[in-house]
């Protein structure tokens, strides 16, 4: 299972950025999603929270769809037109962008807005921009620090040396001490497609503070020490573990067994609407059903994890129960 909380707060920025900002077909496909899952019976608070929308918007859509059916919901308001900054303006504007590789539109729209005086007041003109100008926004490459290919060639010179003058019962061992990585995390950014963008690698031990280091074996010598302890009661003969904690009667087991497969057979029932209307537009196999249920944004009935055929064969299983 995937554990929740693996993006840092930038990396997890970065990707709402660009789920919220498609284009017309994508924002398009999401707006219809909205609708199908509003007319399987999900509010307009689940439905944003899946979509990474403001609840309002759906309403929004709705409203469109009501009045204007389909057609309401293809039109976005706008139509395309010239660049607002002139031929000049816009060498100067790749020239910055180029030596100091902005981070987010909103440092370029402040940029252009301090030169020029002309205000972008959205995200997705400001991106259509950077992409008429041969602007994309990726991650730089990582370079090692220490790499140096003169000593790379000695070291294999004296490495295979050393191979040659061994004796039969002789081996070559190598070993590394362990210690705490404070790398370099590379992070988008806007840059000219044909600029080669990359960041050096920073070294693990520089400007390592000594006191963590004494913390780590504090936290070491503690744990190996809480361990012996333990060892040592148990061969004593205590008996570990809580002693409030009693095993209930086979009645009380049975009770609980019930009550939680009870509450299985509900959540499998909450999802099963969906499943039979996969099932209905073709879906045949479990991967089918898994990858309709991911496409519509359906939650699996713990809230947890994601579909796999085997948990829909498990759906399957408790309701037929």
């Amino acid at each position: 299972m995937i554990r929740p909380g693996f993006l840092d707060p930038e990396s997890r920025n970065d990707l709402m950025e660009l789920a919220q900002d498609a284009l017309p077909a994508h924002r398009l496909a999401r707006r219809a999603n909205a609708l199908v899952l509003l007319d399987d019976g999900l509010s307009c608070e689940l439905i944003a929270k899946m979509l990474l929308l403001d609840d309002d918007t759906v309403r929004t859509w709705y409203s469109l769809y009501q009045t204007d059916g389909i057609e309401g919901l293809a039109s976005f308001g706008y139509q395309g037109g010239i660049c607002r900054l002139n031929a000049n303006q816009q060498e100067k504007l790749k020239a910055w962008i180029g030596a100091t590789l902005p981070r987010t539109t909103r440092e370029v729209g402040a940029w252009i807005a301090r030169e020029y005086g002309i205000d972008y007041p959205t995200r997705s003109g400001l991106i259509a921009l950077l992409q008429r100008l041969g602007m994309e926004y990726r991650k730089p490459k990582v370079l090692s620090r220490k790499l140096d290919p003169a000593k790379q060639t000695a070291f294999i010179k004296s490495y295979d040396g050393l191979l040659n003058q061994m004796l039969d019962d002789e081996t070559v061992i190598f070993a590394d001490a362990a210690h705490p990585s404070h790398s370099v995390r590379p992070v988008g950014c806007w840059t000219p497609k044909q600029q080669i963008v990359a960041v050096e690698q920073s070294s693990g031990q520089h400007g390592f503070d000594p006191r963590q280091r004494q913390r780590h074996v504090a936290q070491h010598e503690h744990v190996e020490h809480t361990r012996a302890a333990l060892a040592q009661a148990k061969i004593r003969g205590v008996k570990l573990g809580n002693p409030q904690l009693r095993a209930g009667s086979p009645e009380l087991a049975r009770q609980a067994t019930g009550a939680y497969s009870a509450q299985q057979r509900r959540r499998a029932a909450d999802v099963l609407p969906f499943i039979r209307q996969a099932q209905a537009a073709g879906a045949s196999t479990l991967q089918s059903i898994c990858d309709a249920m991911v496409a519509r944004g359906i939650p699996t009935p713990g809230g947890r994890g994601g579909w796999h055929p085997s948990t829909v064969s498990r759906l399957l299983a408790l309701v037929a129960l």
